[in-house]
């Protein structure tokens, strides 16, 4: 999904306290690794070791850090080899080993090995593909929702081996609002997660909905957030009288979408946090229920998170050209 690309940044400090006033949790933040510079954080994902994966889109390379925040390793650097990324988009982990980029520039996925070393090659054509997650068994799943289905299963080797959820329709999750806005295909883009129970997890990142389905591929549930949060957030989304102006959005085939989630990652407790677009941030459990809320506190001024992931209960936020991280365990 982050191959999208940020048009804009207003500062929402004001509209977040006033959201989260009333649970009084504000997540405080610090740098991590203070001496690397990114050129622009598309996405973040965290091993089991508490290794971060860092995707550096337009470096064309993707950054290890270990727990500590020194480089570990960099894999791919710009080209179109075995070796190469162009402008890699995300990035997700198989419990083998597999790390697996989103090869954006080059219309694939490219697998490695925990060494770093190449493993083969997914390409996907033409079509827009915007969210990545290997599963428990290995296969690799893809976001491609112009392609007619949510999700396409296929095998390290390429080989299609299904598709599953259907294409919500705007009027499905937004009942009065205007259904040809936007493109249903980019309102059907979703961050997509495999659990420790093989279960993968749809997060759209223009709507506020997520989705659990099974290893079979059947939808256990579909939840619509909601909230005074998800509700300010609807508001700047569709452009209302006296909204903020968005701190985020998506240039697609010259339509600008605002962003409604800006980033989510599975949790150790297999519980989902999601950043919506007004710097709140919301925890749901494996069964589909808002379960916290919190805040990131932004200054005036500051860049918007493009990403998350999280280790041992600490979230890890992606900003354009840096990580911050929250402090101690945040029982997420």
């Amino acid at each position: 999904m982050s191959l999208l690309s940020p048009l804009g940044t207003v500062a929402l400090a004001g509209c977040t306290a006033a959201l989260c006033a009333a649970a009084g949790v504000y997540l405080t933040v610090k740098r991590f690794a203070p001496g690397q510079r990114f050129s622009f954080v598309s996405d973040l994902e965290c091993s089991r070791t508490g290794n971060l994966f860092v995707v550096d889109r337009a470096n064309s390379r993707v950054v290890v850090l270990s727990p500590s925040g020194t480089v570990v390793r960099q894999i791919g650097g710009a080209g179109q080899g075995d070796r190469d990324l162009l402008y890699p988009s995300a990035v997700s982990l198989g419990s083998e080993g597999t790390i697996a980029v989103l090869d954006f520039g080059n219309r694939r996925v490219q697998l490695y090995g925990p060494d770093g070393r190449p493993r083969g090659r997914i390409p996907y054509g033409t079509r827009g593909v915007y969210g990545l997650a290997v599963t428990q068994r290995g296969t690799v799943l893809l976001n491609e929702p112009g392609a007619g289905r949510l999700i396409y299963e296929r095998s390290r080797e390429g080989r299609l081996l299904g598709s599953f959820g259907r294409i919500l329709p705007v009027a499905a999750i937004f009942p009065n609002r205007p259904a040809d806005r936007y493109p249903t295909e980019f309102l059907n883009a979703a961050d997509l997660a495999s659990d420790s129970e093989g279960c993968t997890w749809a997060v759209f990142r223009f709507m506020p909905v997520v989705q659990r389905y099974s290893p079979a591929g059947q939808l256990i549930w579909q939840t619509r957030l909601d909230g005074p949060a998800v509700r300010n957030m609807e508001k700047i989304f569709w452009g209302d009288d006296g909204a903020p102006s968005p701190l985020r959005q998506a240039g697609i085939r010259h339509v600008r979408i605002p962003y409604f989630v800006f980033g989510s990652t599975l949790t150790g407790r297999n519980n989902l946090s999601i950043m919506l677009g007004n710097s709140v941030v919301l925890v749901i459990d494996r069964n589909g229920r808002q379960v916290r809320q919190a805040a990131y506190r932004l200054d005036a001024g500051s860049p918007p998170v493009l990403s998350m992931a999280e280790h041992g209960g600490r979230l890890f936020f992606g900003l354009p050209q840096s990580v911050q991280m929250t402090d101690g365990d945040l029982g997420f």
